[in-house]
């Protein structure tokens, strides 16, 4: 909770606090939390190891890769959430480290325009929220200057942003 009474930083209000002088009356109501549970797979089939999938929430009005609150799902093919704040969300899930399968959304979206809210009820948990995510590509070669390989260069690739630039 954020004061006065809000699930989000984004509606809080500032308390100042001077130096070894008490804040009194800031009070709070907290209120119970919904969660989700389902089913995060290999697209390909098999299952993902334990504590390798994150689950990420971002508001459906928002920007969707400004996550609020996530959690790491300890078992990615059985898993129920923590709760959360009452509301509606996009919920992404994206491997951990340099595993090569891509984010997708609950319901099967790659993209943030395509992915369907999650609406999260309090005291409710929300069944069969589920992914499976695909496989993505992977780049490999040699980075040569003047016919010689470079040490220590970086490649990024890129997606292409609405309007056709990275």
């Amino acid at each position: 909770m954020f004061y006065p009474d809000s699930y989000h930083i984004n509606e809080a209000e500032l308390v100042a606090v001077e130096e070894d002088d008490a804040v009194e009356d800031i009070d709070f109501i907290l209120r119970p939390g919904g969660r989700i549970s389902g089913s995060v797979v290999p697209q390909e089939g098999g299952f993902f190891p334990p504590n390798s999938i994150n689950a990420e929430f971002s508001l459906v009005e928002g920007d969707p890769f400004a996550v609020l609150m996530g959690f790491l799902l300890e078992t990615a093919r059985d898993y129920t959430s923590p709760p959360f704040p009452e509301s509606e969300y996009l919920v992404r899930f994206r491997p951990e480290g340099e595993d090569l399968h891509l984010p997708v959304y609950a319901g099967g979206a790659i993209t943030p325009e395509n992915a369907e809210p999650v609406q999260i009820i309090a005291e409710v948990i929300l069944e069969h929220v589920d992914a499976a995510l695909p496989l993505g590509g992977g780049i490999s070669g040699t980075v040569t200057g003047d016919g010689n390989p470079l040490d220590q260069v970086v490649v990024l690739a890129l997606i292409p942003a609405p309007g056709g630039s990275p």
